[in-house]
């Protein structure tokens, strides 16, 4: 999934520019991780923010049952877990 990729090398503006072709901001790849939860695994908070800007899904859970939410605070994001919050 293209989406998926761009957040692992933290690129926003192709992630940008993939959302605003269409891209799905809550699309699951083979372990049930949505963007936002590939955004989280690296702390792009930037790049959360945008996917939260476009309507990302913090209540979708991912194979171990891990909502965006519980990943931020498992990694010690307190950043993203305010941001998330905030939400």
């Amino acid at each position: 999934m293209p989406l998926h990729l761009a957040f692992f090398g933290g690129h926003i503006h192709i992630v940008e520019l993939l959302l605003h072709m269409g891209a799905d901001v809550n699309a699951q790849d083979q372990d049930k991780n949505t963007p936002l939860h590939s955004a989280l695994f690296r702390g792009h908070i930037h790049i959360v923010g945008l996917l939260l800007q476009m309507g990302a899904d913090l209540n979708v859970r991912d194979q171990k049952l891990n909502t965006p939410l519980h990943l931020a605070y498992s990694g010690s994001y307190i950043n993203i877990v305010e941001l998330l919050l905030r939400k």
